[in-house]
This record gives C-alpha cells, sequence and structure tokens, in this order.
C-alpha cells in the first residue's frame, strides 16, 4: 500500500507544481506509514518529496495524520519545507484533536 502510495503522490505533486507555475523536477518521493498511539488515530503517514529547481535540491516533508470516531473523519496535514515539521507541536494538536474527536 505505502508504494502505491508513493506512486499515487508523484502526479499529484507535478500537477501541484504546475498550477502554481513552478518550475521543478521530482527527484523522489517516500511515503512512510507512520505508527502514533494516539486515540483515534486510524493512520498516519510521512511523504518526503525531493524536488530539484534552479539547480537547487529541495525537500518537502508532509505528515497526513486520520482520525476517526463514528462517522467523523478527521484529516491533519503538517507541511514544511526543508525540515520536518515540529513534531511536539504535531502531536500536540493530533492528541488535542483526538480529544475532541472523543467528546462527540
Amino acid at each position: 500500500m505505502v508504494a502505491c502510495l508513493a506512486r499515487a503522490a508523484r502526479p499529484v505533486v507535478a500537477d501541484q507544481l504546475r498550477r502554481q507555475g513552478i518550475t521543478a523536477t521530482i527527484r523522489s518521493v517516500r511515503v512512510a506509514r507512520r505508527t502514533l498511539g494516539i486515540p483515534g488515530v486510524v493512520s498516519a503517514f510521512r511523504i518526503s518529496i525531493v524536488l530539484v529547481t534552479a539547480g537547487a535540491a529541495i525537500r518537502v516533508e508532509e505528515d497526513i495524520v486520520f482520525l476517526a470516531r463514528g462517522r467523523a473523519e478527521v484529516r491533519a496535514v503538517f507541511v514544511d519545507v526543508g525540515v520536518q515539521f515540529s513534531q511536539p507541536l504535531e502531536m500536540n494538536i493530533v492528541r488535542r484533536l483526538s480529544t475532541k474527536l472523543s467528546t462527540m
């Protein structure tokens, strides 16, 4: 499934770059499943994309976390360029979302 997500991410990234008028080449796309151990988290993934533009390589890090309770579903997306989004902040936000879902 992770390899399938990596293949599916490439055309989505290419389309987003084109829509924003950014000329860049996608060097690599990696997807890894994450285990967070937070109630309500259904699945979580880390996507690492390396773009090359104007001779420079740029790494885009994106974490996607899916939470659910009953029929309610929440998706949290954390993106940063060059570094990973602050992990303590990300976990704090995901825990708060989990708490909100559990009180619904």
